[in-house]
């Protein structure tokens, strides 16, 4: 709640672009970040997980609207 997120449509799941991620402060240490799976919290730039400190993602980012038993996923923002 905090974050603004409380809800997962309509617009409830988008966690603002300011909020510090777990991803965001592994990279500012120095580490290497990926998600693989999932991604509720935002479809389009700046809430897409490459904007939100994960260096690679692999999954899909409109979160239960997907087919999940021929899902169409992205890497980086293209088909994969």
């Amino acid at each position: 709640i905090r974050t603004g997120v409380h809800g997962v449509t309509a617009g409830k799941e988008t966690m603002p672009a300011e909020e510090t991620t777990v991803a965001e402060a592994f990279r500012a240490a120095g580490y290497r970040t990926a998600l693989i799976g999932k991604w509720h919290l935002g479809e389009a730039w700046p809430n897409v997980p490459n904007a939100q400190g994960f260096e690679n993602f692999i999954g899909m980012r409109n979160g239960h609207w997907n087919d999940y038993f021929d899902a169409p996923i992205e890497r980086n923002g293209q088909p994969y």
